[in-house]
């Protein structure tokens, strides 16, 4: 039992949930009578991902990266080039390639990190960044499910106009 519980000299050791519910059972406590018997926070455990998962991640977000990077590239190189194309829905699109690639470069790196390690790598200060990294996510997500039927009958009668039922 001694190995298993935290040295304060020593920082902070990894206790499972099973190593906690045997210190529980041989003390004979609760959960919450045995955070405030010593009086420490509640510890989560994490579990680390296997190494073939990690490397899964890495090799999904590199093929990712890459393939952002230079289809991006290639519409801002050829709507910059091209001078026929240079109409306002391909300046539209031209621009939406730029906010894909400042996507690609400022988010897609740290997702990564933020999929294959249990730790944060900005400090004890900067755990808020990653709180707020979810709540951007999720509402990012809330204004895709909400954008996406608009742009899709945008783009059905702009492709089709003679096609489309008018109700009058």
């Amino acid at each position: 039992m001694a190995a298993s519980s935290t040295n304060s000299g020593q920082g902070s050791s990894k206790i499972t949930p099973e190593v906690l519910q045997e210190m529980l059972q041989f003390y004979n406590l609760s959960r919450r009578e045995f955070i405030n018997t010593y009086n420490i926070q509640p510890l989560v455990y994490i579990p680390e991902l296997p190494y073939s998962a990690k490397t899964t991640f890495v090799i999904m977000y590199v093929v990712i990266f890459v393939l952002a990077l230079a289809g991006n590239s290639l519409v801002i190189y050829i709507v910059l080039k091209k001078r026929a194309i240079q109409t306002a829905t391909d300046i539209f699109i031209c621009s939406l390639a730029v906010s894909d690639l400042l996507i690609t470069f400022f988010c897609i790196p740290f997702t990564l990190l933020q999929n294959i390690s249990s730790e944060w790598f900005g400090g004890e200060r900067q755990k808020m960044v990653k709180e707020g990294a979810y709540q951007f996510k999720s509402e990012a997500c809330e204004n895709m499910r909400t954008e996406l039927p608009l742009a899709v009958t945008a783009q059905l009668i702009k492709c089709l106009p003679h096609k489309i039922i008018r109700y009058n």
